[in-house]
């Protein structure tokens, strides 16, 4: 059994999930290791295909058929619920961990109204007295900054728009004072005062205490504003993590480092193309056998090609998984600059 600190809410070790399809095996999540603090924002990103929304579904046991997960443990409050039967697993999503889906109209039932489905929520996880649960689901409405609450309660999901109704998911996750939200790509499609409107939200009912998230997505600009500590996730496959400022101003994985060069900055020449990753990512059924990511590194070496890279401890918090951080590669610079300083020049 994984030991988990007093600080710690959940603790993930050694996750896989795997889907059989009529092609092959697809290895989605492969040996995923990380943990959520009480009262932070950790952040899971990843280009689309890298396992981010599988690892956010196992968190909940929602995996489904062909797909299972095979390994592993998810530890949270001290309960692995890969050991717990569905039944009690079920009497804990929505009340102590809540989900916000990347498209909440897919999430929301588009026959019932707002209101309906918040009190039928409130009501399973929360109380069973309706009026009370009323009550609840219109101030967790006003919480989120919705106008007119009661007015919305009445209304259907499509007459919502694609802001309002992650709010209303939003809702759900405080209406039933959930310890623990999965925000999957939670500003995908939304506009750009709406997104800032959301995270802004997020973050202040972390700081009030009232939650921990993980924050799922592919955009490191809303990684880098919102989270405490990131995780970089790829082919199936966590290749780098630790706190946000280690990781943005010291990225060790040539990986990390694509991404971060990816976005644009304000004071960029108009003029200047974006730089992108070249390549795609790998599928998933036929994995490289070395480090996933060498077919797309320059820095890639034969080694590389031939085996899965260590986990490597870089400061505190911080590790990554890269032949070019082990210890016979840091041995071998430190030889190269010794050789370097006898013949009298300056180390490369």
């Amino acid at each position: 059994m994984t030991v988990v600190s007093p600080d710690e809410l959940l603790n993930v070790s050694d996750l896989t999930v795997e889907f059989k399809t009529y092609r092959g095996l697809v290895t989605a999540v492969d040996g995923v290791d990380f943990d959520i603090r009480r009262r932070e924002i950790v952040g899971l990103i990843g280009e689309t295909g890298c396992g981010k929304t599988v690892t956010g579904y196992s968190l909940l046991r929602l995996i489904r058929p062909p797909g299972r997960i095979t390994r592993g443990q998810i530890v949270f409050e001290g309960r692995d619920l890969l050991a717990m039967k569905e039944r009690e697993v079920r009497a804990i999503r929505g009340r102590e961990i809540a989900m916000i889906f990347q498209r909440p109209m897919s999430s929301l039932n588009p026959v019932f109204a707002v209101g309906t489905q918040l009190v039928d929520v409130i009501r399973l996880h929360k109380t069973p007295d309706k009026r009370r649960a009323h009550e609840i689901a219109v101030r967790s409405l006003e919480e989120v900054a919705l106008p007119e609450p009661r007015s919305i309660m009445l209304k259907r999901p499509f007459a919502l728009s694609g802001g309002m109704q992650q709010r209303v998911m939003i809702a759900m996750a405080l209406a039933c004072e959930a310890s623990l939200l999965v925000a999957d790509e939670p500003t995908t499609a939304l506009d750009v005062s709406i997104q800032l409107q959301i995270l802004k939200l997020i973050r202040r009912f972390v700081e009030n205490g009232r939650m921990a998230v993980l924050l799922i997505s592919h955009d490191m600009s809303v990684i880098g504003s919102m989270c405490d500590r990131m995780n970089v996730m790829y082919a199936g496959s966590i290749v780098e993590s630790g706190p946000k400022e280690a990781i943005i101003d010291h990225p060790a994985h040539p990986y990390t480092k694509a991404l971060l060069q990816a976005v644009p900055e304000m004071s960029q020449d108009r003029a200047q193309r974006l730089r992108a990753i070249e390549g795609t990512v790998p599928s998933l059924i036929h994995l490289p056998e070395g480090c996933r990511f060498a077919p797309r590194c320059s820095w890639a070496s034969e080694k590389c090609t031939r085996t899965f890279p260590s986990r490597v401890l870089l400061e505190q918090d911080h590790y990554v998984n890269c032949h070019l951080h082990s210890k016979e590669a840091i041995a071998q610079a430190i030889g190269q600059s010794r050789e370097s300083l006898g013949a009298g020049h300056p180390p490369a």
